[in-house]
């Protein structure tokens, strides 16, 4: 059995840094950190010397293989951008770049197995819903031990609070330790701010 961490959602290495400093065990997992953006190519490269058992993939995780438009944020530190159109918030109209994308279902599935016991984050702005559901209809969601996961319905036009439970039942329905930021939604209102428990 392996202990893996996957990071989807890197964007400046907090949340690996976050891990490896709280999670006692942290030395003992393999570390996956996904992120398109180009300016976490350089925070990751330092990332992954740092830390050995650290790596760093430049892509967006996605329900498909392939490239994909990428809407870039107004902002210099870069929150909020994704790769879903529509978003209300954190991005600036028309301004897009194309990235590679990945299968993420199916990437787990090549590389990972039920024995693992694997901890998952995603911060994808959006993506969470096409993804989770498709990992659902495909098996990987059952690989998953625990699941940290930050929603964004309210900075979208056709999602709704609706869609976050949709998940949370669906998660539940697997038995997952699940955890939200509590910033973002009052589903989980005792939940800190990615808060990896020892």
């Amino acid at each position: 059995m392996g202990k893996i961490f996957i990071d989807c959602g890197g964007h400046s290495g907090d949340t690996v840094k976050c891990f490896i400093s709280n999670k006692k065990d942290a030395q003992e997992y393999k570390i996956y950190s996904f992120e398109p953006a180009q300016a976490w190519r350089r925070r990751g490269k330092a990332i992954a010397k740092n830390w050995k058992n650290v790596t760093c993939i430049p892509k967006a995780v996605w329900t498909e293989d392939g490239t994909i438009p990428f809407y870039l944020s107004s902002s210099r530190r870069s929150p909020g951008q994704t790769i879903m159109p529509g978003k209300t918030t954190g991005i600036t109209k028309g301004k897009l770049v194309n990235v590679t994308c990945i299968d993420f279902s199916k990437w787990m599935s090549q590389q990972f197995t039920q024995k693992d016991y694997i901890i998952l984050k995603m911060d994808i702005e959006g993506a969470e819903y096409d993804i989770i559901n498709k990992m659902h209809d495909d098996g990987t969601l059952a690989m998953v031990n625990e699941f940290y996961i930050e929603f964004h319905s309210k900075q979208f036009k056709h999602r709704s609070s609706v869609d976050d439970y949709k998940i949370i039942m669906l998660l539940d329905s697997y038995g997952l330790k699940v955890h939200a930021m509590k910033e973002r939604t009052a589903l989980f209102p005792n939940d800190g701010y990615w808060v990896f428990k020892p």
